[in-house]
């Protein structure tokens, strides 16, 4: 059952296409490094259901479009990387605090 799974890490593995909004279902997630690999698309908003998130390293794609402001709820984010993607737009207010 991957909804209890706490730890993901696929980084470098030159992985392509989109991020699965399915992977919503892990909601036990503390960790999910996926850097590093030629993952295009935006960021699926259904990911705000990861509220036990600590760390976030989506960084060193070519992931597009913005920040979803539903992601804001993911109050336990500590570590949180996305930059060398082509994302765009401001950052949304529900991400302050």
């Amino acid at each position: 059952n991957w909804s209890r799974m706490l730890d993901m890490e696929l980084y470098h593995n030159v992985l392509t296409g989109t991020l699965p909004s399915s992977l919503s279902s892990m909601t036990d997630l503390e960790f999910f490094y996926i850097f590093g690999n030629r993952l295009t698309g935006t960021l699926p908003v259904e990911y705000h259901s990861w509220t036990r998130i600590r760390d976030l390293q989506l960084f060193d794609n070519d992931l597009t479009g913005s920040l979803p402001s539903h992601w804001g709820n993911m109050s336990s984010l500590e570590i949180f990387y996305l930059d060398q993607n082509r994302l765009t737009g401001t950052f949304p207010p529900e991400y302050e605090g």
